[in-house]
């Protein structure tokens, strides 16, 4: 049959020759265009079965006159894609063709597995392939892609093909196993597509299906990141990493699946390297640092945050903030002041509320010589991140010689033991603790018995969850044991600030609670009365041993970190109350009526003794060593 018979046959609902007809289209570019009216006829949405329709037809018979109309219609469908490759289809026609063209295009999808097999030409790869192009190619259209977006289902087919390319590592794998060697211009399209539209909860919803859950999701969109960075740097390829990024950011869920899954499996050091790799790509990438930036920050206030901020220090944090800040300060494209800003961020806050962390100060401790080298570099004294950088180094060089004081042998932890009268003070190891709810230490047996009987018994609880380890609570004790002994300043501006609450709040229990949230390494420090000190896991107990023979103080760590701010109480022993009884003398001395807001400097200076009585004290403590031990 000649080729007009054939058309003529294919446009009175011949799908066997509609299919002949078309496999004429790559050997006629030129007049490809011709193809579309026949193609229109066969993609009337009348054609399409109801739901009722195709239960009956496709359970009782073989054939029927509207398989073979879905089988002309998916044969349609494949030529249309092919025409739309070829730039052969006008523009001005999509609006026309859209309303034909999707509704079939939901119905093979919705109904694919009620479908008999033999009216269907398209395999089930090749049909997610031919929806996707023409998704993807109509969507250009500023008419057209309005509808397109707003389509459900469309995300679900586009996100299915995206995950099928990207999980056979860019490679088009058709029925009958042919191949297309490099799916990227498709990959990169459909990304687009579903990253543009993926904070919308009905696309993300339909994402997820698409691609077999949300840990499947943050998988596929940090293997599309790190082959994207792998391949030429261009500034398609950077706009692909940007609508990457931004439809990370715009899903990430504090602690929930998606962030979990987007951090824990490999997506710290994903940003990074793209953070460090961005720096060499001679396109403009700045646009890319923001959000790159942003994910981490949003990370490290997260219920994990010192665990992702490990992971960061480890995969070449800060490195990567040296040289970001060093390539946006010498190319200052767009971004630059966000990305100062951020880092700013990073520096004089989340980092160093950080630092409180054993696991982190480890890390910090063996990443911090790198980053130094790049930062001895002329390029970085100009950057505007300077000053923030110069008082992170010298508070990160304080706290690893707090963790070298930590780790060493004269690092002690002592304990006292709970029953008030004995209080016996001893190496943690020495004494035995209860082995209910684990707060309270005894020196024996016995002791355990008494203080049971007089009091714990009222307050002894199984553990609940705690967000702080056994050996986290002992490194920020140690860390406060560490400044309050090395830092005279610091111990000096403590015990006049406690001096201070004495004359203002006669009588009253008090609490010295250390501020780990702050930047700054001396002036942290704050008094306050115990009732007003809200611990929600501290025990009980601690305002009936404040009050016992002034041989105990309260110490409390404050800080921020793992999405919310925390205060873990210390109690402080001492084997007498010389410290107690000498702040007290001091008090004692003081006229009467002064302004309870004086400044700190000028109260110790009130009297001429004073300065000099304190200082006296301070040294007898030093020589007998009679602080008190933060247990």
């Amino acid at each position: 049959m000649d080729p007009q018979k054939r058309a003529k046959s294919a446009a009175n609902g011949s799908w066997e020759d509609l299919k002949s007809v078309c496999s004429l289209i790559p050997n006629m570019a030129q007049d490809a265009v011709l193809f579309l009216p026949l193609l229109f006829v066969h993609l009337h949405p009348a054609g399409i079965p109801s739901p009722q329709e195709l239960d009956a037809i496709s359970g009782t018979v073989k054939s029927h006159p509207k398989l073979h109309r879905v089988l002309a219609a998916t044969v349609a469908l494949g030529a249309f894609s092919r025409l739309l490759e070829m730039h052969a289809v006008p523009v001005d026609s999509y609006l026309d063709l859209w309303p034909r063209i999707y509704p079939w295009i939901l119905f093979v999808h919705t109904y694919w597995d009620a479908i008999p097999p033999q009216f269907v030409v398209l395999g089930s790869k090749q049909a997610y392939s031919v929806f996707s192009t023409i998704i993807i190619q109509i969507n250009q259209h500023p008419d057209t892609s309005p509808l397109v977006r707003a389509a459900p289902g469309l995300h679900f087919i586009t996100a299915n093909w995206w995950a099928t390319i990207l999980r056979n590592d860019g490679v088009i794998v058709h029925e009958g196993d042919v191949t297309e060697s490099d799916g990227w211009g498709e990959l990169d399209k459909l990304l687009s597509f579903i990253g543009l539209d993926i904070e919308v909860a009905r696309n993300f919803d339909e994402v997820v299906d698409g691609v077999g859950g949300i840990r499947h999701l943050a998988s596929l969109l940090l293997k599309h990141i790190d082959m994207a960075l792998a391949s030429p740097p261009s500034n398609f390829r950077t706009g692909v990493i940007v609508v990457a990024f931004k439809a990370a950011y715009e899903r990430i869920d504090g602690d929930g699946p998606f962030s979990t899954a987007l951090l824990s499996r490999g997506g710290i050091s994903t940003i990074i390297g793209a953070l460090s790799a961005l720096n060499t790509w001679n396109v403009r990438a700045d646009s890319i640092k923001p959000w790159a930036l942003m994910i981490l920050r949003d990370s490290f206030q997260s219920l994990k945050s010192d665990r992702y901020i490990t992971k960061a220090l480890r995969a070449g944090l800060l490195p990567a903030i040296i040289s970001v800040a060093i390539a946006t300060q010498q190319t200052r494209l767009d971004g630059f002041n966000d990305c100062n800003a951020l880092l700013v961020q990073l520096l004089e806050q989340i980092l160093p509320a950080s630092l409180v962390y054993y696991r982190v100060v480890r890390q910090i401790k063996f990443s911090l010589p790198t980053a130094l080298v790049l930062a001895s570099a002329p390029d970085f004294t100009l950057c505007a991140i300077l000053p923030s950088w110069q008082r992170f180094e010298y508070l990160v060089t304080h706290r690893i010689a707090a963790l070298d004081h930590f780790e060493s042998p004269a690092w002690v932890c002592f304990k006292a033991c709970e029953n008030l009268r004995c209080m016996k003070i001893a190496k943690k190891s020495d004494l035995e603790k209860c082995s209910r709810c684990g707060v309270p230490y005894y020196c024996s047996q016995p002791c355990q018995k008494v203080d049971w009987k007089w009091s714990h018994r009222n307050v002894c609880r199984k553990p609940s969850q705690q967000n702080f380890s056994t050996r986290e609570k002992s490194f920020i004790r140690s860390l406060m044991e560490y400044n309050f002994r090395f830092f005279p300043k610091l111990r000096e501006d403590m015990l006049l600030r406690q001096l201070t609450f004495m004359y203002t709040h006669p009588g009253v229990a008090f609490v010295t609670v250390f501020d780990h949230a702050q930047m700054p390494l001396q002036g942290w420090i704050d008094v306050r009365s115990l009732e007003d000190t809200a611990v929600p896991d501290a025990p009980l107990r601690l305002s009936q041993l404040a009050l016992k023979g002034e041989r105990l103080q309260l110490y409390a760590a404050i800080g921020t970190g793992r999405g919310a701010s925390w205060m873990i109480m210390f109690p402080a022993w001492s084997s007498s109350s010389r410290l107690h009884d000498g702040l007290a003398a001091i008090v004692k001395e003081l006229p009467r009526g002064m302004d309870s807001h004086m400044d700190l400097v000028d109260f110790s200076e009130v009297h001429v003794g004073v300065k000099a009585k304190f200082c006296e004290l301070v040294a007898q403590l030093d020589a007998d060593n009679d602080f008190h031990r933060i247990s």
